[in-house]
């Protein structure tokens, strides 16, 4: 499968792009993004900071310099000539701008309960793997970066991972209600990753802050090319592929679930016709006595 480029925006989309100006610049954090460590705004629950290529990051104000360079978020952009193909589906619409779903990654946590179940199951080795292996940073220094490999799971059909809380103020409340603080153990699903696209524009903006606390570099802006930065590796090394994986782990397992469904369905075909055959050979034999 071929690949499509991801990036960061710049300024001009962030202020100019018709999907901002019918969706918002705003954009809200994910439970998975949060509770590794992404910044989320004390004056608009939910809403998160993300880094632009012109300045240093934005939400409210993309000139914004009161930023948190270690905890800032992903929100990507991609050429929608180059990403609609790998598009699942599209869900909605609204003034010429389309949403769509793509991939798969971990965003939201399950019920407590849910998530009690998983753990155990993870931890007696009920759970079968999957080979999605989601790529995380783990601050070594204010220059680099390492990155931690999380395994995922099946589970009644859906995806899970396994992870370790590092909220960035000690402690955060995910969707399910439960306050996760630092090192607690949360399970989260693995789910599409919603896009929005404009075809006159050609662009595509992920929708929320996926991941986030890669920091740009020890320096608060681009003084070197975006190539060189720890945000520039950890997307195109990393991040990207696993995407690309997901897209085509989605796709085949889409379709194994299809084949297995059309497979049920021919052995029920077969037992009920085998019963029938049973049945019509002991009227026969009983009439021949």
């Amino acid at each position: 499968m071929q690949k499509f480029k991801l990036t960061i925006p710049n300024v001009n989309q962030i202020e100019n792009s018709v999907i901002v100006s019918a969706w918002g610049k705003e954009s809200s954090v994910t439970d998975f993004a949060a509770l590794q460590g992404t910044f989320i705004s004390n004056n608009s629950y939910g809403i998160g900071n993300y880094w632009i290529k012109d300045k240093t990051c934005g939400v409210h104000d993309v000139n914004d310099k009161n930023n948190h360079e270690n905890n800032v978020g992903l929100r990507l952009v991609a050429s929608y000539s180059q990403i609609k193909n790998y598009f699942l589906k599209e869900i909605a619409s609204k003034k010429d701008i389309t949403e769509s779903e793509i991939g798969l990654f971990p965003q939201y946590t399950p019920s407590k309960e849910l998530q009690e179940e998983i753990i155990g199951r993870i931890k007696h080795n009920e759970l079968v793997k999957t080979s999605l292996k989601i790529p995380i940073n783990v601050k070594v220094n204010d220059t680099s970066f390492k990155v931690k490999w999380l395994d995922s799971y099946f589970y009644n059909e859906k995806i899970y991972t396994l992870s370790k809380a590092r909220p960035f103020n000690g402690e955060y409340e995910a969707s399910n209600g439960i306050l996760y603080h630092s090192n607690d153990e949360v399970v989260t699903e693995l789910s599409p990753i919603k896009i929005l696209s404009s075809l006159k524009e050609n662009l595509s903006i992920f929708e929320d802050i996926i991941i986030g606390s890669i920091q740009l570099d020890i320096e608060n802006n681009f003084k070197k090319p975006f190539s060189k930065t720890n945000l520039y590796n950890y997307i195109n090394r990393y991040l990207l592929p696993f995407i690309i994986k997901s897209i085509e782990f989605n796709f085949y397992k889409e379709n194994y679930e299809e084949i297995q469904k059309n497979l049920n369905q021919a052995q029920t075909l077969i037992e009920n016709t085998y019963s029938l055959f049973s049945d019509v050979s002991k009227v026969l034999n009983k009439k021949k006595k």
